[in-house]
């Protein structure tokens, strides 16, 4: 590495930097947020026979957590890189309209980070018998931890900083849809940060129309280049990824039947994206 003169002082927040010679599989850790006490439990058991928009529903919860233990690279008394140790993010979105039929909805949601007893964080199920004119229902959940692991740097002349930050990072989005003249169908999603990461989502529908389910997970780690100042050479890049994905559709009279659960051990790269959009 060069030093061309200038002088690199690393401010440590709470954690440890240390050089890196190459990069190497780790686990992405559970994680315990801020907000231990955030509870929610709803229970809803609907029945409705009724004409145009007879039941409605839209529900939404999200949680954004970023670690206050951080790591700052100051160069001349200037910060040129920081970024913290975690983050994990928890999605999740529920839709239905239900028009012109007999509608029978129960559905229960859960959300718990209060205690290493509570797995997993957020659970959802519900059970939804329709026969009528069509009901659509759209259920979507992502959840997803980033750990930086540690920095390295070159100074090369007056004008390139050049930092690589060694991370790990795990997004998975699952969801289901359907849009059903007559259904019985069943449905559960699970995530999990804070014991041992993972999505659930599960769905077991008969009935007439159409209905979709999928999957995407993204896995990613090792070195990434960061340009804190000027350009830095691509070749001391090696972040590595994996990435999955299963959709399924049927449209008709039909029988539905699908389980993935994602469970995270090893995994890559430095930031969870937003992949909720990559299922139905």
């Amino acid at each position: 590495m060069k030093t061309n003169s200038k002088t690199m002082k690393t401010s440590l927040f709470l954690a440890s930097i240390f050089l890196l010679a190459s990069s190497s599989a780790f686990a992405v850790d559970p994680i315990t947020p801020d907000n231990e006490t955030s509870k929610i439990s709803i229970h809803e058991d609907v029945f409705v026979t009724g004409s145009q928009d007879s039941y409605t529903k839209t529900e939404k919860h999200s949680m954004n957590y970023t670690s206050p233990n951080t790591i700052t690279v100051n160069v001349d008394g200037e910060d040129v890189f920081s970024d913290s140790l975690k983050k994990a993010m928890i999605n999740y979105t529920n839709d239905i309209n239900a028009i012109n039929g007999e509608t029978h909805v129960v559905e229960d949601f859960a959300y718990d980070l209060s205690s290493n007893k509570v797995m997993p964080n957020l659970k959802t199920t519900s059970h939804i018998n329709f026969q009528g004119a069509s009901l659509s229902k759209t259920e979507k959940a992502e959840t997803g931890i980033s750990e930086l692991k540690g920095l390295s740097y070159s100074i090369d002349g007056n004008d390139n900083i050049c930092i690589n930050k060694n991370g790990a990072c795990w997004d998975a989005a699952v969801g289901s849809s359907m849009n059903v003249s007559y259904v019985e169908s069943s449905s559960q999603i699970d995530l999990d940060i804070t014991h041992k990461p993972y999505i659930h989502n599960m769905i077991a529908a008969s009935g007439t129309g159409s209905i979709k389910s999928g999957m995407n997970a993204i896995f990613k780690e090792g070195l990434q280049n960061i340009y804190a100042k000027g350009n830095c050479p691509s070749a001391s890049s090696s972040v590595t990824s994996m990435q999955y994905d299963t959709h399924t559709y049927a449209n008709g009279q039909f029988k539905f039947s699908k389980d993935v659960k994602n469970v995270i051990n090893n995994l890559n790269a430095n930031k969870p994206t937003d992949n909720i959009d990559k299922v139905p």
